[in-house]
């Protein structure tokens, strides 16, 4: 229990009528009746507040959220008595995160359930924890603060934003690579795949002429290759110490598995098999694998080297 700022001003306003007592003896009758007013009022005060029921406090919180982005956690509280009550409540978050809103204060009906929201912003990723909510109560006349400790444990998981690389998924469904700065070219004449007759330009290759069409046509015609489409794409991903620097708010390591994941996108929409090898310091081997669904596996695939990766 802790006296709010009103005792703190009565009990002052009683010490100096003290004091003009010394002084003025005519005082005296005001003073003991201020005295025994102010005392009797901290005593029914403090009575009346130990005897109501504790507000219940829960949270509402995700079981994963990015790094560096703002996240949404809820409280929710419970007023159990007949008066309403004002409360402020403090969370215990994890240190490294950045917080909004906090501490939250609400005045709370009788009998009512509010819900309340402040937000954070993980700095790293890996477990964070939540330990308990800080909640201070006020009493009845105001004269007492009661701080209370609700144990509300929680452990959220820290993953790498791929808000970007969702952005970039968008882009490349609906076939505007341009914007993304990937344009398709087709490079006609090489590769081992084949792609269509034409007849015969200047510097073609000798192998490139097919002489059955020739002779039908009775001028020359060439064969025009592209390159190989159904391709294994491996990508070796650097998870050393150089990669755990961090430059503005993102890592070198997250901004490489960005860039790796819109590839494996491209790649895996061409129709090629994709996978990727980690090197440098946890050790991960994802093999080829070919459809749609491939990126969403390397996210999976990737997650625990990225929690296991420290950042500084």
């Amino acid at each position: 229990m802790i006296p709010s700022r009103r005792s703190v001003w009565l009990v002052s306003a009683v010490l100096l009528l003290a004091l003009l007592t010394a002084f003025w003896p005519g005082f005296e009758l005001l003073r003991n009746l201020a005295a025994a007013t102010v005392s009797g009022g901290l005593l029914l005060d403090l009575l009346l507040l130990r005897r109501e029921p504790v507000a219940e406090v829960s949270r509402e919180l995700k079981g994963s959220i990015p790094v560096g982005v703002w996240s949404d956690v809820k409280l929710q509280v419970t007023n159990h008595t007949g008066r309403p009550q004002w409360l402020t409540l403090h969370d215990h978050h994890p240190g490294e995160y950045a917080t909004e809103g906090l501490p939250l204060q609400l005045s709370l009906p009788a009998e009512r359930t509010a819900r309340v929201t402040y937000q954070v912003k993980p700095e790293q990723r890996g477990d964070g924890r939540f330990d308990g909510v800080d909640l201070v109560s006020v009493s009845p006349f105001g004269l007492w603060q009661c701080k209370q400790f609700a144990p509300l444990a929680d452990t959220v998981r820290v993953y790498p934003d791929f808000r970007a690389v969702s952005q970039y998924t968008l882009l490349a469904t609906d076939n505007q690579l341009s914007q993304l700065g990937i344009k398709h070219r087709l490079r006609r004449g090489e590769g081992n795949d084949f792609h269509q007759l034409r007849e015969y330009r200047a510097g073609d290759a000798l192998r490139q002429i097919d002489w059955k069409a020739t002779s039908r046509y009775h001028k020359l015609i060439s064969r025009e290759y592209q390159d190989e489409r159904d391709q294994q794409i491996l990508f070796l991903l650097d998870c050393g110490r150089r990669m755990r620097h961090r430059e503005d708010d993102d890592g070198h390591l997250d901004q490489a598995l960005n860039a790796m994941l819109l590839l494996a996108y491209v790649a895996a929409e061409q129709g090629d098999a994709v996978g990727f090898h980690t090197f440098g310091g946890v050790k991960r081997w994802f093999p080829p694998v070919k459809g749609g669904a491939v990126v969403r596996q390397m996210i999976a695939g990737t997650v625990s080297v990225l929690l296991t990766t420290p950042m500084r």
